[in-house]
């Protein structure tokens, strides 16, 4: 009885213990699956840069991830949505839930041209997983082509220096494929550019460069011309072109104000040696695509010249060698319109005299006559609008002689003897210069032509 009763009791504290176990077992094994199984794709966001960003230099793409187990890897695959070509990059990735992922444009061994990319990031969990995130950016390293038509180099000695009046302007053409988005002219008095004058920032620029940098009676114009300057003050400048690219630090950092300016164009070409050299046979377009290696025979204008890669590096080089860093102009509020007088076959600009200083005579004699209408000599006056190419107001023309010594000195007691202009015309032919034409004329006294 007694060892059958044991029996018993061993079997049933044997079946206990390994039930016991079992439960333990299981128990055990359902805690720990719950903490090793991963099973959600990881999901994350792109801090910066943001969407259809205009990116330049090296930089950083950035974001977060978060999954119910871990991220083990990042990668970022840059498509040239153009050649298709794609070049993917290693992330670094934090335990904090981000990702950080550097590019270099300018690395040899996997270079990045200009042009507009799909960004597509890929987040590898430990458990097997992937998740997608996808971007839009253009990468931009080539600064604005820039043509001005007047800002002369201040080594051209061959070309006339350009005199502003109450205004000064930039005037020409500009190009690149993300905007103008800023201008920086800076004025020096003197040609070393040590003394600067002012800065001027000209902001959206248009491709069809027309704008106003200074007028006559604002702050700008008066300190780049002078309080108390007169006549035509020489003056240097600097152009400083910037596009609408940014930088975002390869670091991850913030950006700083620098960063948020553009490619910068730090010399221009002058429209002049354009034409000189036969460029302007190309579009201002065609040759930044030189520059930023987008060129391509014919493939986007049938108007496109074929051009082989030395021809395109030769005009590359030419242009480099060319660059204006320096311009050059003049500036002067006295902008009043300015005539020439013709007669005789001899044109005499205003203020000019026929007085020869050596022979104490003068050069020329505009013989006044004493004959009938059709007597003497008559003169053309023809009218030149002032340095701001204002048009002139045909009808507030006053034009009239006034006797003078030989020197053209005018006599101020001397009668204003009208000149007509019938037409309210810019170019004016009288008639001959006759005492029966003109009253009040005399002949042997000296005369001066007056424009008001």
């Amino acid at each position: 009885m007694f060892v059958q009763k044991f029996k018993k009791v061993f079997e049933f504290v044997y079946f206990s213990i390994v039930i016991i176990l079992a439960a333990g077992a299981y128990i055990a094994c359902d805690i720990g699956l719950g903490g090793a199984v991963d099973t959600e794709p990881p999901t994350g966001g792109i801090s910066s840069p943001g969407d259809n960003a205009v990116i330049r230099d090296s930089f950083a793409i950035k974001g977060s991830w978060k999954d119910d187990g871990a991220v083990g890897k990042v990668t970022v695959a840059l498509r040239n949505t153009s050649t298709n070509s794609t070049n993917t990059y290693n992330a670094s990735v934090a335990s904090d839930g981000t990702w950080l992922c550097a590019v270099n444009p300018a690395d040899s061994s996997q270079p990045l041209a200009d042009g507009n990319y799909v960004a597509t990031v890929t987040l590898y969990d430990n458990g097997g997983h992937t998740g997608k995130l996808t971007r839009s950016y253009t990468v931009d390293n080539t600064p604005p082509v820039v043509i001005l038509s007047y800002l002369k180099s201040k080594d051209d000695s061959a070309t006339e220096i350009k005199t502003y009046g109450k205004l000064f302007t930039l005037s020409g053409k500009a190009a690149d494929d993300n905007n103008i988005n800023r201008i920086d002219v800076k004025v020096y008095q003197d040609e070393a550019c040590s003394t600067e004058l002012r800065t001027i920032t000209k902001l959206n620029v248009p491709a069809a460069i027309e704008q106003d940098v200074a007028s006559f009676g604002t702050e700008e114009y008066s300190a780049i011309y002078g309080e108390n300057s007169t006549n035509s003050q020489v003056r240097y400048c600097k152009v400083f072109a910037y596009d609408d690219a940014q930088r975002y630090p390869a670091d991850g950092s913030a950006q700083t104000d620098s960063d948020k300016l553009g490619n910068c164009q730090t010399s221009y070409y002058f429209q002049t040696t354009i034409e000189k050299l036969g460029y302007d046979k190309y579009k201002t377009n065609d040759l930044y695509a030189m520059f930023n290696g987008t060129y391509s025979n014919g493939s986007q204008d049938s108007s496109r010249a074929v051009l082989t890669s030395d021809e395109i590096s030769t005009v590359k080089k030419t242009l480099t060698e060319t660059a204006v860093k320096v311009g050059t102009f003049a500036l002067n509020p006295k902008n009043n319109p300015t005539f020439t007088v013709i007669g005789l076959n001899q044109a005499l600009p205003e203020g000019e005299t026929m007085f020869d200083a050596i022979t104490n005579e003068p050069k020329t004699l505009y013989t006044v006559t004493n004959g009938d209408t059709q007597s003497g000599i008559p003169l053309t006056i023809t009218l030149t609008p002032g340095r701001d190419n204002y048009a002139i107001e045909n009808s507030s023309i006053k034009m009239y002689l006034q006797e003078c010594s030989v020197t053209g000195e005018v006599i101020s007691t001397a009668e204003k003897i009208t000149i007509p202009n019938e037409n309210n015309s810019t170019s004016i032919k009288t008639k001959p210069l006759s005492t029966q034409n003109f009253a009040g004329l005399k002949t042997d006294n000296y005369y001066k032509v007056c424009v008001e």
